[in-house]
């Protein structure tokens, strides 16, 4: 491995025999990229003893083996840690947030009602938000229906027909569902009406959500999928509500007396929120680490596995944007003006990236590609590939997945008994 660090970009005539901690894998899809890295990490703690955390997977375009990659690591029995960050504004939290204000300000529109009721976190479930919003499609209601504190009063089945028990009683569960889902929003609009500084709209947004209980509301969603073996969206649910607090608070110690009406603190609050993103910390310390190439931090990995080593990813080569040339930039830089990295700068950062990753592991390095991308094209492999295999002599081979299949239970039983895969 220390031969690798020396060589890999040194581009001289030296050779190693790398004796099996060097392994170059050609497989056809990205699915099967991902099944073979799988078997391999099986193979890695079967046969050199080494503890799951011992060993990471790293791919320059994470995204696109995130799924493949967890679905196989199920299937091989290997405990996943994908890492991952996310934008807080596209969690169920701040949507709901987002909902609220567009509903109370901009006039009770249908749309943005039931956007809001569709956050999972208004009060209705599922089955409930969709009889309420049938009721509110078949009278084309919006505006005053909404923002009214009086009971709808329509036959819930259409025009022309006479109410009888069975209607009755549908209309009555309507208006309690109605009463159910939009008590906090009318809260909301007197409260946030009544404040005229951003101290007043902080505290209006409390009460809404005191009135939605939304702190034991999210707990329970954290439970729920903690249940259902979700565990790392569980972790990002334990995050919101804490992040929304926080960023409460600094609107209104920033804001104090500034004054604001409900609209524009819904945007200042939508704005700090977008600052934040979401994260989770590995559920156990025994776990595989899988993630982007550039975030792989981690010292004392002795088993690295690559994936998506093809010439189209790596390097990856990041579209030109702006309207300056490289040379403009160059002038530009000359002058005393910045105006952010030439090619050639942003190309040097992808090799400094790709020596950083590639020369992490202590004992084996495993680089593969999928013959097919993600979208069908052809690819080839990387230059990082073609050099490995000259510096020591290596071919690479194909992923074998039948021989992959006997390194774990379910995929063996399921080959044996000849189940599609």
């Amino acid at each position: 491995m220390a031969f690798l660090e020396a060589e890999l970009f040194a581009f001289g005539s030296a050779a190693f025999d790398a004796k099996g901690r060097v392994r170059l894998l050609r497989a056809s899809t990205v699915a099967e990229e991902c099944e073979a890295a799988a078997a391999r990490c099986v193979e890695l703690v079967r046969e050199t003893g080494c503890r799951w955390r011992d060993i990471a997977v790293a791919a320059r375009d994470f995204e696109t083996y995130r799924g493949p990659l967890e679905r196989m690591a199920i299937r091989y029995g290997v405990p996943l840690y994908t890492a991952r960050r996310s934008e807080l504004l596209s969690k169920p939290l701040p949507a709901l947030i987002a909902g609220a204000y567009a509903a109370v300000t901009g006039g009770w529109e249908y749309d943005d009602v039931f956007a809001y009721l569709k956050t999972g976190l208004a009060g209705l479930n599922p089955a409930e938000t969709d009889r309420l919003e049938n009721y509110a499609f078949l009278w084309s209601l919006h505006g005053s229906a909404f923002s009214r504190d009086t009971d709808w009063t329509l036959h819930p089945e259409g025009f022309a027909l006479d109410f009888n028990e069975e209607s009755t009683a549908r209309l009555a569960e309507i208006n309690s569902l109605r009463r159910r889902a939009l008590s906090p929003l009318w809260l909301l609009a007197r409260e946030s009406a009544a404040a005229s500084d951003a101290l007043g709209q902080s505290r209006a947004l409390s009460a809404f959500f005191d009135a939605l209980d939304l702190p034991a509301l999210l707990r329970r969603r954290a439970l729920q999928l903690r249940e259902l073996g979700r565990a790392q969206e569980a972790g990002e649910y334990a995050q919101l509500w804490e992040l929304t607090v926080n960023a409460l608070e600094q609107c209104a110690a920033v804001l104090g007396d500034a004054e604001t009406d409900a609209d524009t603190f819904g945007k200042l609050l939508g704005a700090v929120l977008s600052a934040y993103d979401v994260g989770t910390i590995p559920l156990s310390l025994d776990r595989v680490t899988a993630g982007d190439m550039g975030r792989m931090r981690r010292r004392h990995i002795r088993h690295l596995l690559v994936l998506g080593c093809d010439s189209d990813t790596l390097p990856r080569v990041e579209p030109e944007s702006g309207i300056f040339t490289d040379e403009d930039r160059e002038a530009l830089r000359a002058a005393g003006a910045e105006l952010g990295n030439t090619a050639g700068e942003r190309m040097d950062r992808e090799f400094s990236l790709l020596y950083n990753c590639l020369t992490l592991p202590s004992d084996s390095l495993t680089m593969s590609w999928s013959a097919a991308a993600a979208d069908g094209s052809p690819a080839l492999p990387a230059f990082v590939v073609t050099r490995a295999a000259e510096i020591f002599s290596l071919k690479a081979l194909p992923a074998e997945l039948a021989r992959c299949r006997t390194n774990s239970p379910a995929p063996a039983f399921a080959l044996a008994a000849g189940a599609a895969w």
